[in-house]
């Protein structure tokens, strides 16, 4: 009967073992997938619209049209534009956009990146209001409809080295780069699953470019 019983425990034991590990297995792919899935989704919106366009942030004091990214300068907020050209001014119909919140030292929560789909209202096109504006203006409700689309996102490290001279460690604290005002960005950064120090721990880096419809 001991022996049943060390047999069976022992039986029991791997069967609990292998559901945990299964179970951990298909949350990293899971987390894998949804990772991913960022730059699926960032791809089609890319093909939707006909313009991309980079800012600093997602505040109100950083959309401000003398602050929009120039060429291989970055921003934690983008947003793809769908507009048309109307008696030589741009009329904008639509606006999908994603925004970084990066993790800080005072709020114990890590990265995420956001997005949302906001329908410009026919009052703001036929008077032919700008992106800025379209977006402070609406700000609230833009907001309020944002979802988490990825979590667990960092910014990059980079070690720079100098003769005679210790490693210095730099963070790059934009996720978006623009490759080419108004065409192309790129989406640059590495996300993470698991508890550091733990076999289920893993990061990997995702980067991406996007070009818009010609």
């Amino acid at each position: 009967m001991g022996l049943s019983m060390l047999v069976g425990g022992g039986a029991l034991w791997l069967v609990v073992a292998g559901v945990r590990s299964s179970t951990l297995a298909t949350s990293g792919a899971i987390n894998d997938l949804s990772q991913w899935g960022i730059a699926s989704r960032l791809w089609v919106d890319a093909r939707i619209a006909n313009g991309i366009t980079i800012y600093p942030s997602y505040t109100n004091t950083q959309v401000e049209r003398w602050l929009r990214r120039v060429v291989n300068d970055g921003g934690n907020f983008m947003v793809f534009s769908l507009s048309d050209a109307v008696d030589n001014h741009t009329s904008y119909s639509k606006l999908t956009g994603y925004y970084f919140v990066p993790t800080s030292s005072s709020i114990p929560a890590t990265g995420s990146i956001y997005r949302f789909d906001y329908v410009v209202s026919s009052t703001d096109q036929a008077s032919f209001k700008t992106l800025e504006d379209i977006l402070k203006d609406n700000r609230t409700a833009i907001m309020a409809s944002a979802k988490v689309v990825a979590s667990n996102v960092n910014t990059f490290m980079t070690t720079s080295v100098v003769a005679g001279s210790p490693a210095v460690t730099t963070t790059i604290a934009n996720v978006f780069l623009c490759r080419a005002a108004g065409a192309v960005a790129s989406l640059a950064c590495s996300v993470s699953s698991g508890n550091v120090g733990q076999k289920t721990y893993q990061e990997k880096v995702i980067e991406a470019t996007f070009f818009i419809r010609g």
